[in-house]
């Protein structure tokens, strides 16, 4: 894990050199040699209080989510054709056309509508809403729409 620790705080093409913290839960492989390294390279380990497994599971229901509408529908041949692929996922299908039980069965972007219309103002807009400049065609619909 050392190792792992030393590649994720890379300088030029580590995933973790923007970032501050890394929360993880109580796993042993999360050990001193890990911590102290990732500390090493400016990121600070913060553990997760023992037996609260309900503090991730925002995150755990997003990975599921991912995990069987996208990753296990798609053949992808390698992580380039997965990272491609995920943008595209996450713009056009998860937040404009896959409802979402939290927000009262609406995709995020009816949700931010109806809100500002409820308070009276326009049409809330977030950056991740608006369409690609670089797309010339409309987005393809999701396997996962097709029942």
């Amino acid at each position: 894990m050392e190792q792992v620790a030393r590649n994720a705080t890379m300088e030029g093409t580590g995933y973790l050199n923007s970032c501050r913290y890394l929360l993880h839960d109580r796993d042993t492989k999360f050990c001193r040699e890990f911590r102290e390294t990732l500390a090493a390279g400016g990121v600070k380990c913060l553990a997760l209080p023992a037996r609260n497994p309900n503090l991730n599971a925002a995150y755990e229901s997003f990975m599921r989510t991912l995990e069987q509408e996208e990753i296990y529908c798609r053949q992808d041949g390698d992580l380039e054709d997965l990272s491609a692929h995920l943008a595209e996922f996450l713009e056009n299908y998860y937040n404009r056309q896959r409802l979402h039980s939290a927000l009262g069965y609406q995709t995020p972007q009816e949700f931010e509508s109806a809100a500002a219309t409820v308070a009276g103002l326009a049409a809330a807009t977030m950056p991740y809403f608006t369409p690609s400049h670089s797309r010339t065609s409309a987005p393809a619909e999701h396997p996962a729409c097709r029942l």
